[in-house]
């Protein structure tokens, strides 16, 4: 995650791109800045507008445990924070301090295919804030599945999944996530297994209702 005092122009041009052009559901970021300033306002109004336009936004919450507050924009109302845990669900000790907005998953030790100082093996929130929003990603597209042909009021709600709203009280229901260190851990495999999944759809849909 880079510190800086300006965005890259590309990244504000490509979240521009996908709010008002090539339209999509989530836009994930693994970086963050130590504060909003002047010089991010073209990054805050982008994210804005993409919030405006029911667009899940993720970012990664920083790597420096208690010594620092949450970065830009993962500090922001409209932004959904992300931390990481180990493989056993304990909050990793570089996560920022916990906040209302903030759930954690897997960000330690995480495989990737990019070769970054060596190792594969990669730890951080930065790592962390994609597979929080591939698990957004699947929940959207599940309730999108499931909801084909329901009767148009239970087809609204479950089109609530596809805002930050509906995919935070998702992830607060206790089949998806616990609390572990004051933080909110995303625990999918809860709903997601053999036994419940045959539950799925009534437990995300009877959130999406009553949020």
């Amino acid at each position: 995650m880079a510190f800086a005092h300006q965005p890259d122009p590309h990244c504000v041009k490509a979240i521009k791109y996908y709010t008002t052009v090539q339209r999509v559901d989530i836009i994930s970021m693994s970086f963050g800045f130590a504060q909003l300033e002047p010089g991010l306002e073209s990054l805050n109004r982008a994210l804005l507008d993409a919030h405006a336009a029911d667009i899940v936004l993720f970012a990664a919450g920083h790597n420096s445990g208690g010594r620092a507050r949450t970065s830009f924009p993962a500090n922001q109302e409209h932004v959904i924070c992300i931390g990481a845990c180990d493989g056993f669900n304990n909050s990793s000790r570089f996560n920022p301090s916990p906040t209302h907005n903030m759930f954690c998953t897997l960000g330690e030790n995480i495989v990737t295919s990019c070769q970054i100082s060596g190792s594969p093996s990669k730890s951080g929130t930065s790592y962390a804030t994609p597979i929080a929003a591939g698990m957004a990603a699947v929940l959207m597209d599940w309730m999108y599945h499931e909801s084909r042909g329901w009767p148009e009021e239970q087809e609204r709600y479950a089109r609530k999944v596809r805002t930050k709203k509906g995919i935070v009280s998702i992830f607060e229901h206790h089949r998806l996530s616990e609390q572990r260190d004051g933080r909110r851990v995303l625990t999918p495999w809860n709903l997601f297994n053999k036994k419940n999944i045959s539950n799925a759809t009534g437990v995300l849909l009877d959130v999406l209702m009553n949020m």
